[in-house]
């Protein structure tokens, strides 16, 4: 009898585990999707600046 208590207890203990962490996971897919729907335009790869400045006359 206290068996079966015990397995019914730790069954209800893992129901309760899985829908808790299936709600959270699909929450953190919800923020991942909303992240990544607001990125809309590619932007052009930034110019590397120039290092050195040249002397008059040269090129």
């Amino acid at each position: 009898m206290i068996t079966v208590v015990i397995g019914v207890a730790v069954f209800a203990a893992q129901v309760i585990a899985y829908r808790y962490i299936s709600s959270k996971l699909r929450t953190r897919a919800a923020y991942r999707n909303r992240l990544a729907s607001l990125r809309t335009v590619e932007h052009a790869p930034r110019v590397a600046p120039q290092r050195f400045v040249n002397r008059p006359g040269e090129d």
